[in-house]
């Protein structure tokens, strides 16, 4: 816990007990760059829990997009602020979340960059197995190395 958090963030953070460490490190995290970034603002300081309002939410969580921050780490950030609203208002400190309302960043699922031992054992099998054409061409659309998956000798796959 930082020495220049308010007195509430060490509430919030006595309350999530035996949480993983890493989510009450990023909820914390979370919660200080918003109070960063409302002090920044008009009438943004000092920190009260009377400024968490939808409007600052919401303005915290443009200024992440116009900083250019990816869509996941807007999702997190409002997941902290939606995490410490909701136990503000379980502690009669709010009430009501001023984040419940904001729609989540789309996070777009990415494809794994490379693929573990066991699956390219299973794709190498199914390679040798089927060696066609159309295996070999679906694993070099998906960037696999040849020499990792194909057979050495493309000449004996049968054409389909």
């Amino acid at each position: 816990m930082a020495s220049n958090d308010p007195a509430i963030f060490q509430e919030f953070q006595q309350a999530l007990g035996a949480r993983d460490p890493k989510t009450v490190a990023a909820y914390l995290t979370t919660m200080r760059d918003f109070v960063t970034w409302l002090a920044k603002q008009p009438g943004g300081a000092p920190f009260h829990l009377g400024m968490l309002t939808e409007t600052a939410v919401r303005g915290y969580l443009d200024s992440l997009k116009q900083a250019g921050r990816a869509p996941r780490t807007r999702s997190k950030a409002l997941s902290g602020l939606r995490r410490f609203c909701q136990w503000a208002m379980d502690e009669g400190y709010l009430r009501r979340n001023p984040a419940r309302t904001m729609e989540r960043p789309t996070v777009v699922a990415v494809a794994p960059t490379e693929l573990s031992e066991k699956q390219r054992f299973v794709l190498k099998q199914l390679v040798e197995q089927h060696a066609t054409r159309r295996f070999a061409a679906i694993f070099v659309v998906i960037d696999l190395k040849r020499e990792q998956l194909l057979p050495s000798n493309m000449s004996t796959c049968p054409q389909s």
